[in-house]
């Protein structure tokens, strides 16, 4: 889809600002929620069981790379 935009502007040319605010977002998100996904099993792979794991270094990670960044 994004493709056919780029190439003929798609079926309404006319509002391709808009289309493309839409499609971006969900691009992203998508995108952000696959790496999520991949990451969410490989890291629980790891585990034996679910009880009493603690912080791992990887989450531990993840909350530093959470504080590191400004507040939207």
């Amino acid at each position: 889809m994004v493709r056919e935009q780029l190439m003929t502007g798609g079926p309404f040319p006319q509002r391709l600002h808009l289309a493309e605010l839409v499609v971006a977002f969900y691009g992203e998100f998508l995108r952000l929620l696959i790496r999520w996904c991949d990451d969410s099993i490989a890291e629980t792979q790891t585990w034996s069981d679910t009880k009493d794991i603690g912080l791992t270094p990887q989450a531990r990670e993840r909350y530093e790379r959470l504080l590191a960044q400004p507040d939207p």
